[in-house]
């Protein structure tokens, strides 16, 4: 097959459908007469061509991938107010692939997104162990062998280039002032992409019980702290509609090990375990 399925599956994700003309010739596995189609319509005015060329011209096996001038593409559909392709442009700032690699650009772009109806949620995930304790409550962070990873120059392993994920001050200071007493001990995060932030952070002290369904935020940040069998919530983050569910783990794994997160549009993204057991 001449062309990744990406393009055509993503139309289920809230992507305004490719044009009928040029999705039959991808089809066939005529992807550059597919493109040449999208761009007729595109330099016609067309805003979803303009929209699907710059995806073509990004993803598509077949063609050349040009992401400057999927870039271009993508702005042109973008001032038309499609909010898609202004999320596109941000995906493009995030991964560094046209451009270079530069976070807070992608977030202006995903907010310019939701300013104009389409909205995504990128999902930070990180893993605190808690150990209780009588004293005033400590944090130790991510190593700093571990803090900043080594930079991937191929634009389609930016991705890597993330910071590591850990709690900041103010989340530290909620869980303070909530009466959390002992030690903590980050023991590992996974970054979210492609939208605007949000962050669920889980504190576990033992292992989980039976399953158990968290709602997760759309934007800011929430705690959950496990105490006994029962999960505690903190921080004032939206809460969006889909969930995550933590997985009951064997006895022999006294901390949070699976991690899946229920997706808004159905399906299900899983999270990595814990790093390593800190003592």
């Amino acid at each position: 097959m001449l062309f990744l399925g990406f393009p055509l599956a993503a139309q289920f994700n809230g992507w305004p459908p490719m044009p009928r003309d040029a999705k039959q010739l991808l089809i066939k596995g005529d992807a550059e007469g597919s493109v040449a189609t999208l761009r007729a319509s595109a330099e016609a005015g067309d805003a979803i061509s303009m929209f699907w060329l710059g995806r073509s011209l990004e993803e598509v096996q077949g063609v050349p991938h040009d992401y400057t001038q999927a870039m271009h593409w993508y702005r042109k559909a973008a001032d038309t107010g499609l909010g898609v392709a202004a999320w596109s442009i941000g995906c493009l700032h995030e991964m560094g692939r046209g451009t270079s690699q530069d976070f807070d650009e992608a977030q202006r772009w995903y907010l310019k997104a939701a300013e104009l109806g389409f909205r995504r949620t990128a999902l930070t995930v990180i893993k605190i162990r808690w150990f209780p304790g009588p004293q005033n409550l400590e944090y130790e962070p991510v190593p700093d062998d571990l803090r900043n990873p080594r930079l991937q120059p191929s634009p389609d392993m930016a991705y890597l280039n993330r910071p590591t994920p850990d709690i900041n001050s103010a989340e530290l200071e909620t869980l303070r002032k909530s009466g959390l007493r002992g030690r903590l001990v980050w023991q590992g995060g996974d970054p979210g992409m492609f939208g605007l932030p949000a962050r669920v952070i889980l504190i576990a002290q033992r292992r989980v019980a039976a399953e158990v369904r968290l709602l997760v935020p759309q934007e800011g940040s929430v705690i959950y702290a496990q105490n006994r069998e029962t999960w505690e919530r903190f921080g004032g983050g939206r809460l969006a509609e889909r969930s995550l569910r933590i997985h009951p783990q064997s006895p022999e794994v006294p901390w949070i090990t699976s991690v899946t997160i229920e997706l808004e549009g159905g399906g299900t993204q899983g999270t990595s375990g814990w790093v390593w057991e800190r003592p």
